[in-house]
């Protein structure tokens, strides 16, 4: 009976570390456009979010996120028209300072920039590409930009086009940031090879108590 126990209790233990793994998430809301052209209108506003597999360390300043960097991220936005995410966006001109964060003592983001630019590269001149700030300073978005020019296949300039729109809740004005931890949904655990080896233990034992008993 107590190697039946101890048994369980590491195959428990091989559960639980299978099914573990906390992400968190934090959720950017503008206020709505209080000056929009083209395809915005002041019915909408920049929303969105990024996911982190762990939770943000505390007192970061300004901390480059995003590929290429010690915090990957995936993200997605929409500025009322069209989304932005890590599939189909990047950062504008490929700059690491586009996508930065701030926490403070506790980890909680106090400031967050993601400057991004849709579709990401690789860029040709003459492109049509559509950018999106949600930032620490400002929040605005613009479509139908022309690129007209590329350095490396990364769009490195912009040139306005005749259907181009603009969007902003109004000069300086950002939205506000939440954030929330969840757990991954998992109806059923990956099981790894310890737990597996533990699982066939479990049987053998078992087999052998019942022929003892029969």
């Amino acid at each position: 009976m107590k190697r039946h126990i101890a048994l369980l209790t590491l195959l428990a233990g091989c559960l639980a570390a299978a099914s573990a793994g906390a992400q968190t998430v934090y959720t950017y809301t503008s206020p709505n456009y209080t000056s929009a052209s083209g395809d915005f209108t002041t019915a909408m506003q920049l929303s969105g979010s990024f996911t982190s597999a762990t939770p943000l360390p505390a007192n970061l300043s300004n901390v480059p996120v995003g590929p290429g960097t010690a915090y990957p991220v995936t993200w997605s936005f929409n500025d009322g028209v069209r989304n932005f995410t890590d599939a189909n966006s990047a950062r504008v001109f490929g700059a690491l300072s586009d996508m930065y964060v701030s926490t403070d003592a506790t980890g909680t983001l106090t400031s967050a920039q993601f400057y991004l630019m849709s579709p990401g590269p690789t860029h040709t001149v003459g492109q049509t590409v559509h950018i999106m700030l949600a930032g620490s300073a400002t929040t605005s978005a613009q479509d139908n930009m022309i690129c007209n020019a590329v350095t490396g296949g990364q769009c490195t300039g912009l040139a306005n086009s005749p259907t181009m729109g603009y969007a902003s809740p109004g000069s300086s004005v950002i939205g506000t940031w939440t954030q929330r931890d969840i757990t991954p949904a998992a109806a059923v655990p990956a099981l790894g090879w310890p737990a597996m080896a533990l699982l066939a233990g479990l049987m053998v034992v078992s087999l052998g108590v019942r022929r003892k008993l029969g």
